[in-house]
Order: C-alpha cells, then structure tokens, then sequence
C-alpha cells in the first residue's frame, strides 16, 4: 500500500511538473527564458502557469526559502523560473534577487507583480514559509524606490562635479581613522596587515554607549525652518564633535550570556582546541554615505552587536484565522541600544566577511574562560552612515514579527546602533588577567561600502 502511495505521489508531482514545463515562465513577449539572469535584470520575467503547477512549488519552496535566507540571488532566480508558478511568493523572490543583484529597476517591477498578483500564498491555507509577503513587498518598493532616487541624484551630482577626481579620492579619505605615530600592527583573517590608532580616543563604557544613543534618538539634525545654512553648519558640526571625533567605546561583556550562546561570539572547538572569536552575523544594507554636501548611496556590511535591550508589553487582542479559530495575541515593543561593526563589504553574498580571530587553547582554560571570562572590544565611532537625514550617527533598523497560532506575539523589534571600527578585542580572565588580545582590521575607507 505504502508503494502503491509514492507511485501516486510521484507520478502527480510529475504531471504536476509536466504542467509548468508548458506553462511557467516566459518573457513579456511570451518567449522562452534562455537566460534568466539577463531576463531578470530586464525585468522581463513573468510567470504563468497556475493551479498546475502548484504542486511542483509546494515541492520548490523550501530549497527557495533556503536560498533567499542565503541570500544567494542568482540560484534563487533559476530555482523560481525553473517552476513558473504565479504567485505573489514567487514574485516577491525574483524581486528580492534583483534588488539583491542591484538591479533596482527590475526589482520594482516584480514587487509590483508580487503586490499586483491574485494568487497569494497566504490563501485558505497559509504557505507562505514564515513570511510576510504583503509587509515585505510594500517595504522592499520602498527601499528599491529609494535606491532608484539615489542612483539618480548620483548620476546628475557626478555630471555637475567638476572637481579632479584626486580631489575626490582626498575628500572621502580624510574621514578615516587618523594614524598615530607608532602603529601597531597585525594580521586578521580578512586581509594583510592593519594599522590602528587609539591613543587620542576618548573611550565611554557601556552605560555611555546607552546614555549616547538616548541622547541621539532625541536629537535631531535636519534643518530648522528659521535656521540659516551657517548656523545649521555650525550646529551639525558641534554634533559630530560631541559624539564621533575623538571619540571611542570600551564594552566589556561576560563571555557566559544569551547573546554568546546565540551568536558565538566566543566559541571554541573542543576537536582542534581552537577558540575563536567572530562578529555576529552580517547584515547589509544600502546608505547614504557622507561624503560631503551630497550623500551618495554605498552598500555597507556590518555585524550588530547588542548591548541594551527592552521589551515594553503593550497589551492584548484577540485574532482569528479564517476558519474562525481564535487566540489572545500578547503586542510587543522590543527596543536595543548597541553597536555597527562595520566589515569588509563584497558582492559575493556567499563570502563571509565577519571579522574572525583565533587562537589555540587547552579544554580546561577555555572551559574556565567561557565560563567565567570576559570580552573586552574597543571600537572609534565612524560617522558617514546616515540611515535617516535626521541623524547621521544612528543606523535604525526595524523587524516586525507577526503572530501565529504556535507563537501568539505580535512584536515590534527596533535596534538603534552606532556604526563603528574595531579597533581591539581581549578575552579577560575572572581575575582580570589579559588571556588573548589581536588588533581590529583597520580597511581603508572605500573596502568598506561598494
């Protein structure tokens, strides 16, 4: 019977695949897609097969979940043409490689269709593997709109510039770490040898990173409507002396804490006794980045490292699904204070460019070090990455969890960091006593945006 079963299954994911090789995807004048990297960049693809192939996406969307978790846009693309189906899900993925591949125009398009399309993946029966197709199209139109505008203003800046491109070159370089005398110097995985400069940095603790950004959120540098040019200068540039030039952090850590137990930030490997150290997860995003009286827009990477969190309960509703099952939904507001690290930016999504430290240790002192040691890192704030024109000391990130059944929270989860340079990470014993130390990787300023 069990046999008899698997044939059927098979023999109906067949036709169902059989399907979406007449119907699936097409050019928008209705030519087989022989490229479908060149067709996704034109923005040209369109799919078009239906109820028959939703059996073939029902089987396709986990492998295309994983890719777009991997961020890996050009086998995310294949895997969504390879099928056809029409639906806003699929959409939404073509849309979010386009976007990823920078190819905004496109990426407009398909978030259109996403949003345009009939067939949603959040029908009678909720398929949509976790996401929020809807939310996630209106933002990511937002972003790539954005995007758009800033190629633009860009390219008319660059056609106005007159000025020598060495000119240029100095401009931006200027706002990069000066060198002090005597540099020390060392290697880390991501590259050659790095120069820091610490002796003329003012470091705050935790508590001042905390008091700094509260301080932030409510200041706001955009330009007063009585405020002249000058005196907006003037107060823009005390801002920025207050807050970034000369200015550092020294954030000291327990090595044994959630955020290490999720992150590992601190990890060792009991099979090569190698203990390492690494950023967390990278995130990227497209800025403006300042580089004078026009901000242009750069990619940048950067791992986000919490120091302060708060979670503000505020209230209770009821939902209901369609069936008319309902449940009590706990709102949320979680809000974290912490820091940017800012990383070796690249195009190949695939590449990992945390910063990463390592070092060998015996079984019993790592044990007694993640147990009761602590990390110490050093970092100079670097104040070029605006996330909003109102203060370019603060990269705001917003994440919406909506509720389920299984997890019946409706949460709002806003981080407020402030991009950054490591400049040192130390593991500290219980007593105090340095255990391991490596200088940050000092990359020159362009290595950090593309």
């Amino acid at each position: 019977m069990r046999n008899i079963m698997h044939f059927i299954g098979v023999f109906s994911l067949a036709l169902a695949l059989a399907g979406c090789a007449t119907g699936g995807s097409r050019t928008v004048a209705g030519a087989d897609i022989s490229d479908p990297i060149t067709s996704l960049k034109n923005g040209e693809i369109r799919l078009e097969c239906d109820t028959a192939c939703a059996a073939a996406w029902g089987s396709a969307r986990r492998v295309a979940r994983g890719l777009y978790d991997a961020e890996l846009w050009s086998d995310l693309t294949y895997h969504v043409v390879k099928v056809g189906h029409r639906v806003d899900q699929a959409y939404f993925y073509l849309g979010r490689a386009a976007e990823g591949l920078r190819h905004f125009q496109a990426a407009k398009i398909y978030f259109r269709l996403a949003a345009a399309n009939g067939y949603k993946c959040a029908g009678f029966i909720n398929v949509c593997d976790g996401l929020d197709v809807p939310s996630a199209t209106r933002e990511a139109l937002m972003r790539v709109e954005q995007a758009i505008a800033a190629e633009t203003s860009k390219s008319e800046a660059s056609k106005a510039d007159i000025r020598p491109a060495e000119a240029q070159k100095t401009e931006v370089s200027a706002t990069s770490p000066a060198k002090s005398e005597v540099p020390a110097t060392t290697t880390s995985k991501n590259g050659g040898p790095s120069s820091v400069s610490i002796s003329s940095l003012s470091f705050g603790k935790n508590e001042t990173l905390i008091n700094d950004i509260e301080a932030m959120r409510k200041e706001t540098l955009s330009k007063g409507s009585f405020e002249t040019n000058s005196e907006h200068k003037q107060r823009r540039s005390r801002y920025i002396d207050e807050f970034a030039r000369k200015k550092g952090y020294r954030i000291t850590l327990d090595i044994d804490n959630a955020q290490n137990d999720k992150e590992k930030l601190v990890h060792f490997d009991p099979d090569t006794e190698e203990l390492r150290i690494a950023m967390p997860q990278i995130t990227r995003r497209i800025l403006f980045l300042e580089t004078g009286e026009a901000g242009s827009p750069r990619w940048i990477h950067y791992s986000f490292i919490p120091i302060h969190s708060t979670d503000q309960k505020l209230g209770t509703y009821q939902a209901s699904n369609r069936l008319g099952a309902s449940i009590d939904v706990l709102e949320m507001a979680v809000t974290r204070y912490g820091l940017a690290v800012l990383s070796q930016a690249t195009r190949s999504y695939g590449t990992d460019s945390r910063q990463t430290f390592t070092t060998h240790m015996k079984k019993d002192d790592a044990r007694e070090l993640l147990a009761k040691g602590r990390i110490v890192m050093e970092f100079s704030v670097d104040p070029r990455y605006p996330s909003n024109r109102d203060n370019p000391l603060l990269l705001i990130e917003k994440n919406e969890h909506k509720p389920k059944f299984d997890s019946p929270v409706d949460a709002t989860d806003t981080r407020y960091a402030i991009p950054v340079r490591l400049l040192r990470v130390r593991l500290v014993s219980r007593a105090g006593a340095e255990i391991f130390s490596a200088e940050g990787q000092q990359i020159d300023v362009e290595a950090l945006t593309y």
